[in-house]
């Protein structure tokens, strides 16, 4: 009797302790959870890498990439080395478990071995009938006859606690040994994701250097592409400044003529002659271009593009972020637009070719004017056109370059009031 408490009291301890062991394998088991949703992003990051390595102009968002895969690789590594120290955690307390289970197996073993001892030694009925008989109450035996059979109880309970507890050593075992195992598969796997990680960084090294070669290179060129750009604007300012000169010497000499006429009549000077500038210092315009030029400005935001089908713009209006240099602005005073090779430039709007220059980096550029606006098509290879031919919306003005270097074909285009750049942008449908 007196070894059942005892016997109760081990029985809860290894309950709670199995509870204890379940709530450590949940934690290893969200590690692992962890891990394979951040290989999973490694997968992801790795399909993204794949296919920005066909695209050769894109370098800094493959080096972006990369460094995102290095750090997504390392969180791995993190979570196997925490998940290793984890599954060691776990690994600990079932062996103490066991080592607990084994000792308390070879208290029960022996406590129910004296215990079949101590019985085989008596007569069981005479000493059964001998215990109750010599009570001295009615109460004292009965109590006596209820304490054998509890007696009794409790040593078949312990038969059976003893098979639980020999049951549950093994079962224990095997889980340690099963974990030992997954233990040596991580720290395999461990070492495959190190060794992927140093391969990945020192690619991530080499491609830094190379992008610093490569910025210097795109460097260099956009410091030669913003002197070709100086020299494209200059041209055009100096083209529109003749030929507001031009317009300005043909209103003076309307004017002298009108005059002339006047005074050989005898008639008054008319106040106002018929080409005038819309603004002080701007473009002179007759009736005819006045006209021109209002139907321009009430087209705003419904032109057509400045080539048949499909465009792509590559290069915006205005002061942004290179592509692939994040340090480096680029300042365009249009925009530059991406064609299928073989396109040709065309004619937004009806008007008139003012002018057909070559410039370097641009190769063959034309200027249409639309009373006191101008539109300027430039990286032409071949033009149609020539100084003074009148052009209808949609007409081909010349053949798009395409650069052997980068078999890409596009067309830089501008639109001017003026003296003033505007954004393509808003004026394009």
């Amino acid at each position: 009797m007196k070894h059942l408490p005892y016997l109760l009291l081990i029985c809860a301890f290894a309950l709670s302790t199995q509870s204890a062991l379940a709530q450590k394998s949940k934690r290893v088991q969200q590690l692992e959870n962890q891990r394979k949703e951040a290989l999973k992003a490694i997968e992801k990051t790795d399909r993204e890498l794949r296919n920005t390595k066909k695209d050769k102009q894109n370098k800094q968002k493959h080096l972006n990439l990369l460094g995102k895969q290095v750090a997504q690789r390392q969180q791995v590594v993190q979570l196997l080395d925490k998940e290793v120290k984890g599954l060691q955690a776990d690994i600990d307390s079932m062996t103490g478990v066991c080592n607990r289970l084994s000792t308390e197996e070879t208290v029960r073993t022996n406590e129910y071995v004296h215990a079949l001892q101590s019985m085989q030694k008596r007569k069981r009925s005479i000493d059964r009938m001998l215990f109750v008989a010599s009570a001295k109450s009615f109460d004292e035996g009965m109590r006596r006859m209820r304490f054998l059979e509890q007696y009794a109880s409790a040593y078949k309970e312990a038969s059976q606690r003893l098979r639980e507890t020999r049951s549950k050593l093994e079962s224990e075992r095997a889980i340690v040994q099963e974990a030992r195992k997954e233990k040596g598969q991580l720290l395999h796997m461990r070492e495959q994701e190190k060794k992927k990680l140093e391969g990945e960084q020192a690619e991530q090294r080499r491609q830094v250097q190379a992008l610093g070669a490569k910025e210097k290179d795109l460097e260099k060129q956009l410091r030669k592409q913003k002197q070709q750009a100086e020299a494209l604007n200059k041209k055009i300012e100096q083209q529109i400044a003749k030929e507001i000169e031009a317009a300005e010497r043909r209103a003076r000499e309307e004017r002298e003529r009108l005059t002339r006429e006047a005074k050989a009549k005898g008639k008054p000077v008319p106040a106002e002659p018929e080409r005038k500038a819309e603004t002080k210092g701007g473009y002179a315009m007759d009736a005819t271009e006045r006209a021109l030029s209002g139907s321009f400005a009430q087209n705003k935001g419904r032109l057509p593009g400045p080539v048949r089908g499909s465009y792509r713009i590559i290069s915006d209006f205005g002061v942004h972020q290179h592509s692939e240099l994040k340090r480096v602005q680029v300042n365009n005073g249009g925009i530059d637009i991406a064609v299928a090779a073989g396109a040709d430039a065309t004619a937004v709007f009806d008007g008139v070719v003012s002018s057909v220059f070559v410039i370097p980096g641009y190769n063959t550029a034309v200027m249409v004017r639309h009373g006191n606006y101008i539109t300027v098509y430039a990286n032409l290879s071949r033009v149609y056109v020539s100084a003074g031919t009148r052009v209808k919306t949609g007409q081909s003005l010349g053949r798009a370059y395409t650069d052997p270097a980068t078999n890409q074909t596009t067309i830089h285009f501008e639109i001017w009031k003026e003296r003033s750049k505007q954004n393509p942008r808003s004026w394009l449908r």
